[in-house]
């Protein structure tokens, strides 16, 4: 129960007598000590005054082996024990399909399910894992998170484009008729709707060129977007970044409305968390006219497919093969929500509550 509560935001709970829970509370007293920014919870860590506490991504000094990898990631937490936690969400960035930019030609190309292709081709999820995250992130291929060891994502197999090909994405762009200008800006030489052309409204000379809005807030977005507009340059996908706060964004990236002007092309808003609810099903977010689905994506056999699963675990598979195969969105890699650190002596804090929910009458000191 709260026994005191400061000004600063500083809680200090002891155990309730009237508590009927099977775990009865051993600690004395239980406090959270608010932390404004990452530098100064990194600064109580290493000074030993908490117990349990979190490291920022951005102070892991190297790449993780993995990332369920529990050794030591920042200098001077010898006496802490390392547990990353991950969220139960697939990361991705949506595609405007029906944006009026440019006279509507950035929507055309995305309307293109080989355009996707090629630029999720292009996504080196392990490298950004790996450099940017520490090594603390999981790639994402599909709807269903890939933290998951469940039925659907056993029985989901990953398409092609689902890993990192350069080579595969540029003789993708070219065999639709594009002419890739590496580190420049590639461009339609047969339009039209026929094999080997560009696709429906892609006039010629269109460029391979679209605009990505991120949130300003996270450091690591940044250094995320960078790197993949780098990814991207490699077959000539022109990519300009702009960041904003993520409000903004969300204000902004909004389903189009016809007749209305709708001009963002492209968002980075981290993708979806499977919460309240945790079945996979990505309805929420991909059927046709549902209230997530920014973009506008339509496929009538999705839409099927999410009404059979939602009666089926067979549903759910087939939707997410159909979601792998398509590429609506652009899946980025999700990563550790949260990096915990334990100080030794201290039980019962790990494995974490599933919900990230702190349940302090488990812990126990030793010694």
């Amino acid at each position: 129960r709260l026994a005191s509560l400061s000004a600063a935001g500083q809680a200090v709970f002891t155990p309730n007598p009237s508590y009927s829970g099977p775990f009865k509370p051993t600690l004395a007293s239980f406090t959270e000590v608010p932390s404004l920014t990452d530098d100064a919870e990194l600064a109580a860590l290493r000074k030993g005054s908490i117990d349990v506490g979190y490291l920022p991504l951005s102070a892991v000094r190297s790449g993780a082996s993995g990332p369920r990898s529990t050794t030591q990631r920042a200098s001077g937490l010898a006496n802490y024990q390392l547990s990353p936690r991950y969220p139960w969400s697939t990361t991705y960035a949506v595609w405007n399909l029906e944006s009026t930019a440019g006279f509507g030609i950035p929507a055309k190309i995305l309307q293109q399910g080989y355009v996707r292709q090629a630029l999720q081709l292009l996504a080196a999820q392990d490298a950004y894992a790996a450099k940017v995250y520490g090594g603390f992130a999981y790639p994402s291929t599909s709807p269903v998170p890939s933290t998951s060891s469940s039925y659907a994502a056993r029985s989901v197999t990953p398409a092609p484009h689902a890993t990192y090909d350069p080579t595969a994405a540029i003789n993708l762009l070219k065999s639709h008729g594009w002419k890739i200008v590496p580190h420049g800006t590639s461009t339609c030489v047969s339009p039209g709707t026929g094999s080997g052309s560009c696709g429906a409204g892609i006039p010629r000379g269109a460029g391979l060129s679209l605009e990505l809005q991120y949130p300003s807030e996270v450091p690591l977005l940044g250094q995320l977007m960078n790197a993949q507009q780098a990814s991207w340059a490699q077959a000539g996908v022109s990519v300009a970044l702009r960041s904003a706060p993520s409000m903004a964004i969300r204000a902004n990236a909004a389903p189009c409305v016809p007749s209305v002007s709708c001009v963002w092309q492209a968002a980075f808003l981290s993708g979806y968390h499977y919460q309240p609810g945790v079945y996979p099903l990505a309805a929420e977010w991909l059927a046709t006219g549902a209230a997530f689905n920014l973009g506008s994506y339509s496929n009538p056999a999705l839409d099927a497919a999410f009404a059979a699963g939602t009666r089926s675990g067979g549903g759910l598979v087939s939707s997410t093969q159909m979601i792998t195969k398509a590429s609506p969105v652009l899946f980025e890699p999700t990563p550790a929500a949260r990096l915990t650190e334990v100080v030794k002596g201290l039980s019962g804090v790990l494995p974490e509550n599933v919900f990230g929910s702190l349940t302090p009458e488990r812990w126990r000191r030793s010694g």
